[in-house]
């Protein structure tokens, strides 16, 4: 079930511990969907504070008010896996190319003008 992120004061308030029982969660996964790891070795793990914005969307653009500065953040979880091709984007736009992939809808002015994003998941799916 779905529990909303924990409201954090600062982002050094937050554990950097894996939760109890973790390991077992994750290892009852890999036994479904792929049994060949499931009893492979643990080195461990770390947690962190959960970045979102607040439509549940990154930010991906150059920052409204600063000069030279881009930004690729707020990925919610999702930052690791679609690295690449933010990557790609990130790398064209600054060289002046036009990206491979138009993420125009996720510019930082979107908050500012009001124009929050609706997604699947997250706060914006519920409202």
């Amino acid at each position: 079930a779905y529990q909303p992120p924990e409201e954090l004061a600062s982002r050094d308030e937050c554990r950097r511990e894996v939760d109890p029982g973790y390991e077992d969660s994750i290892r009852r996964t890999l036994r479904e969907r792929l049994p060949a790891y499931a009893d492979a070795e643990w080195l461990g793990g770390f947690a962190g504070a959960y970045d979102y914005t607040p439509d549940w969307n990154p930010i991906v653009g150059w920052a409204p008010e600063l000069e030279n500065l881009y930004l690729a953040l707020g990925w919610s979880g999702h930052g690791f896996k679609l690295a690449p091709s933010v990557g790609e984007v990130a790398a064209s736009e600054i060289l002046g190319r036009v990206p491979p992939i138009d993420v125009s809808a996720l510019d930082p002015g979107r908050f500012e003008r009001g124009q929050l994003l609706r997604l699947a998941y997250g706060a914006s799916a519920r409202g």
